[in-house]
């Protein structure tokens, strides 16, 4: 689980609640900045969760663990029509995100070394290493 959240529609408002959200998607947020959906939904993380639909920003936890399970209630729309097209926008941010991370980490996640150097080598370039030199190791005792 790399993200779990509530996002509880009630009348011309909703709640919005993180439940468990990975460190290292936190980690991926922090290393690369705001992360901007498609949708113009910008993620970010600060110090506690927060959705503000005014300037259209996203609020994962943050530094302040006391208040990860907040939940942050929004209640300014005119219609429910309105609170439920927020509710699809955040929604598709946050899933575009995960999404963004899962391709990140599928090919920027350094492999397990195996006992092979040549392999490793190979592993971690993506192609053939091939050495045309030899290598003298000495150790000074």
């Amino acid at each position: 689980m790399l993200l779990k959240y509530n996002l509880i529609p009630l009348q011309r408002a909703f709640v919005f609640q993180i439940l468990g959200q990975d460190e290292s998607l936190s980690e991926y947020v922090k290393y690369n900045g705001p992360f901007r959906a498609s949708n113009g939904w910008e993620v970010k993380i600060v110090a506690e969760p927060e959705v503000n639909v005014e300037e259209r920003t996203i609020y994962l936890r943050g530094k302040d663990s006391t208040k990860d399970l907040n939940a942050h209630r929004n209640c300014h729309f005119d219609s429910n029509y309105d609170r439920d097209y927020v509710i699809d926008e955040v929604n598709s941010a946050l899933k575009e995100l995960v999404s963004s991370f899962k391709s990140y980490r599928r090919h920027y996640t350094t492999p397990k070394y195996n006992g092979n150097p040549l392999a490793y080598a190979n592993k971690l370039t993506g192609s053939p290493v091939n050495f045309t030199e030899e290598v003298i190791v000495v150790r000074l005792w």
